[in-house]
């Protein structure tokens, strides 16, 4: 689930990526890409996530793009690890366990720009 792309520049993203037909249709059978979406991943959403993914299949991995954007500030400030903890346990572990309890999660979470002469000399600043 990403937060931030618009449907047709994720579309116009990927075509440049000029993959080979086989595993375009292979990312067709297994692969669920959401244009940008507003969640805020309360009960009724999670059920709409689960139903949506149930349709299509059993997802091994959710990911979410980036966490901030789907943080619900009813839990507390998106820095404080408890209010963050809370937050990914309440939702994020039970929309995976409705979904598939073995599928595994990637957040994304963007902190600053770097220079590429800052990336290269730590690239895990990035």
């Amino acid at each position: 689930m990403q937060t931030e792309i618009e449907y047709e520049y994720m579309k116009e993203r990927l075509q440049c990526l000029q993959l080979d037909p086989e595993l375009l249709a292979i990312a067709a059978n297994n692969l669920i890409i959401t244009p940008k979406v507003h969640l805020s991943f309360c009960h009724e959403e999670i059920n709409y996530i689960k139903e949506i993914a149930k349709e299509r299949f059993k997802p091994d991995i959710l990911a979410v793009d980036p966490l901030r954007n789907i943080f619900n500030s009813e839990y507390g400030n998106e820095n404080d690890n408890s209010a963050m903890l809370f937050f990914l346990q309440k939702t994020l572990e039970k929309l995976r366990n409705a979904i598939n309890p073995n599928a595994g999660i990637i957040l994304t979470h963007h902190t600053k720009k770097l220079s590429k002469k800052m990336l290269e000399e730590d690239p895990f600043q990035a």
